[in-house]
Formats: structure tokens, sequence, C-alpha cells
């Protein structure tokens, strides 16, 4: 089985091709630098069997610009062949309650609305960029309109511990107070959404 990669940032790519040195010719980004979101895809029409966009879409800054990537996928895909998409579960009250990493918690979660994403690393400075809360009949819709059928919607449940763990970090760094009657119920802890889709 080949792998391979694509992305917009030189810098993702060079460290992609660091991590594996025996492929850097299977890491490929976009042919110009100018509106690169907005290049095809340097891949021929029905070469893969399946692709993974892993928080990739909530970085698309437009609803257009979405579908026009998800048809992208749909061309690159082989007849039967499959898309995982990997977003954030924006409804889940972490997102909402957390001001710090996510905006104002007391705003409704609206379909595009851009976010302000602080992602803290242990020992490094915020990095800072922003997001788009992409919601699943956003996701459902658009996939549908670029040909894919089989949709599924997975909600898979994070480990209570790796949740907790992170909590306790944030709080004692100040940078997150968990709201009264936050859900400690794991069902309610289910920070990703996997939109599946085949061809």
């Amino acid at each position: 089985m080949q792998t391979v990669g694509y992305d917009i940032s030189s810098v993702m790519l060079a460290t992609a091709r660091k991590s594996d040195p025996e492929h850097p010719e299977s890491y490929f980004g976009p042919s110009a630098v100018e509106n690169p979101e907005r290049q095809p895809l340097p891949f021929a029409s029905n070469s893969f069997h399946g692709v993974i966009s892993t928080w990739v879409t909530c970085a698309i800054q437009s609803k257009e610009l979405l579908g026009n990537r998800l048809q992208e996928l749909h061309r690159v895909l082989l007849p039967s062949g499959s898309v995982v998409v990997v977003d954030n579960n924006w409804r889940l009250p972490f997102f909402q309650a957390s001001e710090h990493y996510y905006g104002d918690p007391s705003e409704p979660v609206i379909s595009g609305a851009p976010v302000q994403t602080h992602l803290k690393f242990r020992g490094s400075d915020d990095v800072v960029v922003t997001d788009r809360r992409w919601l699943v009949q956003d996701y459902v819709e658009l996939l549908k309109a670029a040909g894919f059928s089989n949709i599924r919607i997975i909600h898979p449940p994070m480990y209570d511990s790796d949740l907790d763990s992170e909590l306790q970090y944030l709080s004692s760094q100040g940078l997150f107070s968990p709201p009264p009657n936050f859900p400690v119920d794991p069902v309610e802890k289910e920070g990703l959404v996997l939109i599946v889709a085949r061809k």
C-alpha cells in the first residue's frame, strides 16, 4: 500500500519529509503560492482507494471553498473509494465553554462562524489560528452535492482519562474554568466528529 500526503504549508511538508526520509517524494504541495487552497489537487482522477482529511476542513474559510475541496476529494477517489473527514464536534460544551480556546462561550454555534483558536502546547507559546465551525449538516449537504453517498456520522468517545488530564492541565494554567454543571457523562465528551462517505 502506498501512502501520500498533501499540505499547503511548506513547513508541514518539510516536517513530513523529515519524519519519513525514505519516501520524501510521497509528500505534495500546491504548484503555486497564490491561492493554494483553490488549486486542484496534483493527482489524476480516480487515483486513490481512500482519503483521510484530519482537521483540514475547519481551516477552510468559506462554504463555497469547502464544497470545492470535497469535490476535489471525490475526483481523485477511485469508484467505491471512501473519504474520512475529521473535525471538532463544535456542539460539545467544552468547545463552547472555553473562552480562551474557542471565543465567546455565549455565542451560539453558527455554521461557518469564524473562531479564534488558541492551540496551547506545553512548553511553547500559543499558536493562534482562525478556524471555521462547520456543522455536520454542512458536511452532509456538501458531500451529497459533490457526488458522495453512504454518508455516516461517527462520534467516537474520547477516553475520560485523556480529556480529564487535558482539562486539569488547562485549569492549572488558568486557561479553562469548567462552567456549572459541566458534563461528566462520557457521551457528552465526544470531542470529535468523523464524517465517512463513499464515492
